[in-house]
């Protein structure tokens, strides 16, 4: 799963979940914001950490 951070600030806006990150790029793309201001950040799911 992906989410998107809007901004460079610490305290910036969070958006998502997605799927994929190719969703996520579309989510940018449609909603005109600036890729390069925004960061697509993997969020793992729990089961994921226990597997190391």
């Amino acid at each position: 799963m992906y989410i998107i951070k809007l901004g460079q600030s610490y305290m910036a806006d969070y958006v998502g979940l997605f799927d994929t990150k190719a969703e996520a790029n579309q989510w940018l793309e449609d909603n005109d914001y600036e890729p390069r201001n925004c960061s697509i950040i993997r969020v793992k799911d729990k089961t994921e950490y226990a597997e190391g």
